[in-house]
């Protein structure tokens, strides 16, 4: 059981427990409260598409539209909400496999953001740490998907979860990156190799946990963590809200790392 609660500080918040929202992001919300309750989305269908559907005529689906008496009220709150939660900072879980080197030297240096350099550079460690040969070492660095242009969508990334997530290698999404060394950048070439399973034989599941401050994520899902803690902040129990994102940040500093099996559980404290 690994408790998070003694990393939470003055910009730090939990989005699944609101005893952690800041106080301005509260008065925000509850201010706006009636329109936030009112907001629904709801599908209008154009009578000419709704005819041709019926006539297995293909439809064009952009020209659905949604409408809502509240959509403008609540897009300006969303706008203000944004401007909060820029100023803050979650905790997030990057999950991966690391060797035992590879924990020692990102706890001290950190996290870097995905680039060719840094696939590169990892290998070199694997090969100067001992765990593979020089040509191991350059398939590697050969194999690496950042070498193609096609996969330039994954450059400049660090991916978290937030909120309340299974971090555990049981069931969960995460497995696929628990299971093979390297991320996508590296696991993605090397995939059904002698190779591949050589790392994944010297390297161990790892939670590597952050502070990822949200002016560093990208713009849309800063639009998507803002509607979904005011479309959910009606609800009870939001303790089962979580967030996938990405920073862009070049460097993200380390809390600490776990290594994780079907066990793991976060735990928070009020």
């Amino acid at each position: 059981m690994f408790d998070i609660s003694k990393y939470l500080n003055n910009e730090t918040f939990l989005i699944n427990d609101k005893n952690t929202w800041h106080q301005d992001l509260l008065d925000l919300i509850e201010s706006n409260k009636p329109f936030i309750r009112k907001y629904k989305y709801v599908e209008t269908y154009n009578f000419n598409l709704h005819e041709a559907a019926k006539d297995c005529t293909p439809v064009n689906y952009k020209n659905l539209h949604r409408t809502n008496l509240y959509y403008y009220d609540l897009e300006y709150i969303k706008e203000c909400v944004k401007s909060e939660l820029q100023k803050l900072t979650l905790i997030g879980y990057h999950a991966t496999r690391l060797t035992n080197e590879e924990v020692a030297n990102i706890k001290k240096d950190g996290l870097i953001t995905s680039s060719k350099e840094n696939c590169y550079k990892r290998a070199d460690n694997l090969l100067f740490d001992g765990y593979i040969t020089k040509n191991e070492c350059n398939y590697i660095k050969r194999h690496c998907i950042l070498n193609f242009p096609f996969e330039s969508d994954r450059l400049g990334q660090i991916w978290f979860l937030s909120g309340n997530c299974d971090i555990s290698t049981k069931y969960t999404g995460l497995n696929n990156l628990y299971k093979d060394y390297g991320g996508e950048t590296i696991r993605n070439g090397i995939e059904n190799t002698q190779l591949l399973k050589k790392l994944n034989e010297i390297s161990k599941p790892c939670s590597v946990i952050s502070y990822v401050k949200l002016n560093t994520i990208p713009q849309y899902q800063i639009d998507t963590l803002a509607e979904k803690l005011l479309l959910q902040s009606n609800k009870r129990n939001i303790s089962k809200i979580s967030f996938e994102m990405y920073s862009e940040s070049k460097r993200i500093s380390v809390i600490d790392i776990i290594y994780v099996n079907e066990h793991t559980r976060l735990k928070f404290i009020k």
